[in-house]
């Protein structure tokens, strides 16, 4: 191609065949003919802009074979929709139409004979690519964080709290059987107790202050419990209840006699005498034996009038 100067050249050809608008939205179908706006030159190869700077090609490739090129049309363009400024003349639309194989593509330039040389420069989007997506994260004000922290604490520590003074005043309602101090109260009648005629003989239970022996006293067996020194106020305590006057009656044991000494290893002992129950504890005495209807129902008669004597009203006048 020849270079001319004071205007603009553009490589120019067209087959006869070709109809197009001069929207670049539609290259290969419409009802313009190529518009010839210049003079041609050079045996119809180069066209001479008079009143623009732009140059055009219109072409088909194939997918194929890549490097197969055919030009349909080239030449000055002048469509005022398109801005045409780069040097070089490059397609970077979405090819319109498929046909045989082929795909139709078209770009603009500026400057002379930019148009000679064409490229492709649209790159379809990868169809397993999905499309980014932004996660709106959701803005705290610092105040807010406060008070939810606050509350959160609040919530938490209240029924802790609570349930703190509860068990507190609970515990200082009902003291338990340790802490209790009763009046010493004096001893039962005995005047023919003595420690002296008081033969231990042998053991035969322990309960949770002390432990429980069978004895003879002037030859008769009764039961010894021997409470600890560090236990001398439940002893007081226990002492004190059986020497109450609504503790006599048949189905409740009865105190014999109390007594304090100094044990084998020189510590107080504690002593209460009572009257024995040669069957022994009544737990032991139902796991290890079957009973009849008739003990059945006497042994449940006994037990409930002791129990019913214990809950007995008491009325001062």
């Amino acid at each position: 191609y020849c270079i001319y100067s004071e205007a603009t050249y553009c490589a120019y050809s067209k087959k006869d065949t070709v109809k197009f608008n001069t929207s670049p939205s539609s290259y290969d179908d419409g009802d313009v003919e190529p518009f010839l706006t210049g003079e041609l030159l050079d045996g119809n190869t180069t066209e001479k802009c008079p009143s623009t700077n732009n140059c055009y090609a219109l072409w088909q490739e194939d997918y194929n074979n890549k490097n197969a090129t055919v030009f349909i049309a080239q030449g000055c363009w002048s469509a005022a929709e398109l801005d045409c400024k780069e040097d070089a003349c490059i397609s970077t639309k979405k090819p319109q139409k498929a046909v045989n194989n082929t795909t139709t593509k078209f770009c603009c330039c500026k400057g002379n004979m930019c148009n000679v040389n064409v490229s492709d420069g649209f790159f379809p989007p990868e169809e397993n690519e999905a499309p980014p997506r932004f996660v709106e994260h959701a803005s705290f004000n610092p105040i807010n964080i406060v008070f939810i922290t606050v509350a959160c604490v609040i919530i938490v520590l209240v029924p802790i709290i609570g349930f703190l003074i509860y068990r507190a005043c609970s515990t200082s309602q009902k003291p338990s059987p340790d802490s209790v101090h009763l009046m010493e109260p004096p001893l039962p009648p005995s005047p023919v107790f003595n420690i002296d005629n008081l033969t231990i003989c042998e053991s035969i239970g322990r309960g949770r202050y002390g432990r429980v022996f069978r004895g003879t006293l002037f030859n008769q067996s009764v039961a010894v419990k021997i409470f600890s020194s560090q236990h001398r106020q439940n002893y007081l305590n226990e002492r004190y209840i059986y020497c109450l006057p609504s503790m006599d009656h048949d189905s409740i044991p009865k105190l014999l006699g109390a007594e304090e000494r100094t044990g084998p290893d020189e510590r107080p002992e504690y002593l209460l005498v009572l009257s024995y129950a040669p069957q022994g504890c009544l737990q032991d005495f139902l796991t290890n034996n079957i009973i009849d209807w008739g003990t059945f129902c006497k042994m449940a008669k006994t037990i409930t009038e002791g129990l019913a004597h214990l809950h007995m009203e008491i009325r001062k006048d």
